[in-house]
């Protein structure tokens, strides 16, 4: 089916999962369910739901680029966009042939290798192919990337986490990762869900509205805008041509809130809590700090250069440590002198 595509740019995979529908389409919002005619079946149910309706304003409209994508839908713009690519490209060539074996997990260094081996062998590492590209949008490229985070072992919330942190990122979690990958820093917010979960996070910077309001039934609402959904007229007209409403009326919220910088909301869709699967940001960093796994991680992987060197002053008192080799030990760059240092100091 691939070879007699004439431009593999004009593919894109909605979505292949057994968990959840990717619905993208190029239409008036109004018409959205007589172009998809399920959506309007009665005995079409689902427990949880994305709608992301946006105008196209750095990249022409595509068929591809709508959204939501596989695992996201994008509020706002990544104006690192340009470093976030370059540097994921140059993982991607740094790994070779063997990126489709790491993203796969395949090539971990742990006693389950070969475990994997039966499963990996049938991953073919040209397959991947790049997992960014400059000409797409900055929203396709953050799926991607969260894509390929998820499908390499961790779930989606760690991978936003990851590419979005915190400004005050503290912790085992974040240390391990920080080098693994650059923020990927908007101002964004992002609806996301693997099937198994759902939830939204804002970047760092928090300059996109996130809403949201917690039903006593279980239901939670999370929007950009507040009233979006109760001041639909279609809604309305809906619901006054039915008997029950899948909107509770407003008594029956029990909490609202909104997300702040580098926060989180999930709701957990077959665990159940107290609060109907639903966990807030404290308990979202809380879940991530206590498994001991990152911990055990960093004690493995992190290594200190005085720790590695067998005389901790002997790289001052040598004669190559000239001023901009010292500079570049201890992270500091050219810029940094020149804007920060010189700053300082005058």
């Amino acid at each position: 089916a691939v070879g007699s595509i004439k431009n593999e740019d004009d593919c894109y995979v909605a979505s292949c999962s057994s968990k959840s529908v990717v619905y993208k389409a190029m239409c008036q919002s109004k018409t959205l369910r007589q172009f998809y005619q399920d959506l309007d079946d009665t005995r079409f149910q689902a427990r949880f739901c994305i709608y992301h309706r946006r105008f196209s304003t750095n990249t022409l409209p595509r068929w591809s680029l709508a959204q939501p994508f596989r695992l996201l839908a994008h509020n706002g713009e990544i104006n690192t966009i340009r470093g976030n690519v370059n540097w994921m490209a140059a993982r991607a060539k740094a790994a070779g042939d063997d990126l489709g074996l790491i993203a796969a997990g395949c090539r971990t260094g742990s006693p389950d290798d070969d475990v994997a081996a039966e499963a990996c062998a049938l991953v073919d590492s040209f397959a991947l192919g790049p997992v960014v590209d400059a000409g797409k949008s900055d929203s396709a490229n953050l799926d991607a990337t969260c894509e390929l985070y998820t499908r390499a072992g961790r779930s989606i919330v760690e991978t936003t986490c990851i590419l979005m942190p915190p400004a005050n990122a503290v912790g085992s979690f974040y240390e391990l990762h920080a080098p693994l990958s650059e923020t990927w820093d908007g101002p964004a917010g992002v609806v996301f869900s693997d099937g198994k979960v759902v939830g939204a996070r804002l970047d760092r910077n928090g300059l996109r509205p996130a809403r949201y309001s917690l039903y006593e039934d279980g239901l939670v609402c999370l929007s950009s805008e507040t009233g979006s959904v109760a001041d639909s007229v279609l809604l309305e007209k809906r619901q006054s041509t039915t008997e029950d409403s899948w909107l509770p009326p407003d008594s029956n919220i029990v909490h609202k809130g909104r997300l702040g910088p580098g926060e989180s909301v999930v709701v957990d869709l077959h665990r159940k809590t107290k609060a109907g699967g639903f966990y807030d940001d404290d308990e979202v960093q809380s879940r991530l700090a206590k498994k001991p796994k990152w911990t055990a991680a960093l004690k493995t992987h992190k290594r200190s250069y005085l720790e590695l060197s067998t005389e901790p002053e002997s790289y001052i008192k040598s004669e190559l440590d000239t001023r901009v080799a010292l500079q570049a030990r201890f992270g500091w760059g050219s810029e940094d002198v020149e804007i920060q240092v010189k700053n300082l100091i005058t």
